[in-house]
């Protein structure tokens, strides 16, 4: 029905999918204290 239309699987709310439109707009930096956070993160749950 709508061309420029596709479903967002998961979502629920509108802030959930605020949430996506700004992230697609601003998209997060992944530099080495970003990282460091996943690996510390990551090492928590080992």
């Amino acid at each position: 029905q709508f061309e420029n239309v596709v479903p967002v699987w998961g979502t629920h709310t509108q802030e959930e999918l605020q949430q996506i439109l700004f992230f697609n707009d601003h998209p997060p930096v992944v530099d080495k204290s970003f990282k460091e956070e996943v690996q510390k993160v990551q090492s928590f749950f080992n």
